[in-house]
């Protein structure tokens, strides 16, 4: 079940009957090749994640796109390439 698609009625109504986990998948937005950004995380690994026993029956939240891809000074990892997006380590 993914969070996006579900009224908060619903999302309500699920916590209440006894679900509490909620997949929450991260990935970068960095190049992958010349002609567009992507995120490295999507949708499969939070599938991925679902088939773990205990995890079935989990709400998948939407993938958070932004993580540390390298560091910005001087450029490091995917950060040497323009268009990826960092966050600061530590913040």
């Amino acid at each position: 079940m993914f969070l996006e698609e579900l009224t908060w009625i619903e999302v309500r109504d699920m916590i209440s009957s006894g679900k509490t986990t909620i997949i929450i998948s991260t990935g970068g937005t960095e190049q992958d090749r010349t002609s567009s950004l992507e995120s490295t995380t999507s949708w499969s690994s939070s599938q991925q994640a679902k088939s773990r026993p205990g995890l079935r029956t989990a709400l998948v939240a939407p993938v958070v796109a932004y993580v540390p891809e390298g560091d910005v000074d001087p450029p490091t990892g995917h950060m040497r390439y323009a268009g990826t997006i960092t966050t600061p380590q530590g913040h």
